[in-house]
């Protein structure tokens, strides 16, 4: 499969970017007669439940940057060894249960770091990491509730910013599909509602309208009434933003059978299991953001067979937590120290490896702070009874 554009870019980009983390690893010196110490990193995400796609993903990611960290010597600080010990909390993306796994991390296991999944759940426990200053790396939504100057030790590591990342792709949308109007749907809690005003103002940059603005419970199952009002605004493109993939296989399918023929775009479809879940025929046509279809660098070609011969199956989002582990133990090392808020100094100004390609955090305009990932994102679309790369979308910073 021929890919154009960005790929070419997003290959050598990565490629440098891995080269310089990986000499990193593997020439770290060794310290022979120290003791080993152990350092823990802490995994608040869902393992189960309707987002367990994602934080299965995520936390299986950062399990084996850590093991292959450990596996080259692990790191040095003052003249000590160290490994990293990644503790994994499953919290159901349930807020009474990410507060759990917040408080067992910090109190019980000692985590200094943690790595979170969503914005309702990172805003929850925000107040308890800024106070014990754990550096909190967050895969979310939360728009400003989320990222601003009163949290200085949490940043948003992917996804891209909402606005940032849709102004980009609406302005795709306009000019592959002609869309003038947009309808959103997206879970009733501060991850989809940064969605829902960061895509209605994405809209508004672009000059395409938003007809439909919709939120549901994460537990509905029945999306019909919801769906039938949106359709009744005839809008050109339904967008389903921050929606987990379970939701968005039965929207999907319940679009299909609705005889909705306009643009859909789906979101983080897991492509393992998309075409039972969903069917070919409610798929055909649509697109799904944060999408990737094959490997195509090296270092995702390694990365997929490393993955699979670790776990015995493929979670494409794996693909946005693998480098983390290895930025935070670059800033460890460079700052020869195990504070967060240094740590977070130093991180703030990293360039990022994403397997996606070259990356680092930004937007300080925007959010008073530098915690915001920003990177290139995967398009991709069903067509002809398989899936096809179509983009890569450079984020729109606003200015």
């Amino acid at each position: 499969m021929k890919i154009k554009g960005k790929v070419g870019w997003v290959s050598v980009a990565v490629c440098l970017s891995f080269l310089g983390v990986f000499l990193f690893i593997f020439t770290l010196e060794p310290v022979a007669a120290a003791e080993e110490k152990v350092v823990k990193l802490g995994c608040n995400m869902a393992l189960s439940g309707a987002t367990a796609f994602w934080g299965s993903g995520y936390t299986n990611a950062i399990k084996l940057a850590a093991k292959q960290i450990n596996a080259s010597g692990g790191f040095s600080v003052k003249g000590e060894r160290y490994k990293w010990d990644v503790v994994a909390c499953d919290n159901k993306y349930n807020i009474s249960e990410v507060v759990s796994c917040a408080n067992k991390l910090i109190y019980e296991d000692k985590a200094k770091y943690m790595a979170i999944l969503g914005g309702a759940p990172g805003i929850a426990i925000a107040p308890i990491t800024n106070k014990e200053k754990v550096l909190q790396v967050m895969w979310a939504g939360g728009g400003k509730a989320l990222t601003n100057p009163n949290n200085p030790l949490v940043f948003r590591h992917s996804p891209v910013d909402v606005v940032a990342l849709w102004t980009g792709i609406y302005k795709w949308f306009m000019e592959k599909e002609k869309i003038k109007t947009v309808a959103t749907i997206n879970p009733d809690d501060e991850s989809g509602y940064s969605v829902g005003e960061g895509c209605k103002e994405a809209a508004n940059t672009n000059g395409l309208k938003t007809v439909a603005t919709e939120y549901f419970p994460r537990a509905t199952i029945d999306f019909y009434p919801i769906l039938t009002r949106i359709i009744s605004k005839n809008p050109d493109c339904i967008d389903l933003g921050y929606c987990g993939f379970r939701d968005v296989a039965t929207i999907a399918k319940q679009l299909y059978e609705l005889k909705y023929k306009g643009v859909v775009i789906l979101y983080s479809v897991d492509l393992t299991k998309a075409d039972t879940m969903i069917g070919r025929e409610a798929l055909e046509g649509r697109y799904s953001n944060l999408t990737l279809v094959e490997m195509i660098t090296p270092e995702q070609k390694k990365y997929y067979k490393e993955y699979v011969a670790e776990y015995g199956e493929w979670n494409e989002q794996s693909l946005l937590g693998y480098d983390f582990p290895f930025t935070l133990t670059e800033c460890i090392v460079e700052g020869q120290t195990f504070d967060p808020v240094k740590i977070a100094q130093i991180m703030q100004d990293k360039e990022i490896p994403y397997l996606y390609g070259k990356g680092r955090y930004g937007m300080e305009k925007t959010f008073g702070i530098k915690r915001q990932g920003l990177y290139p994102t995967p398009f991709a679309q069903f067509k002809n009874g398989k899936w096809h790369q179509v983009a890569f979308i450079e984020p729109v910073v606003p200015r």
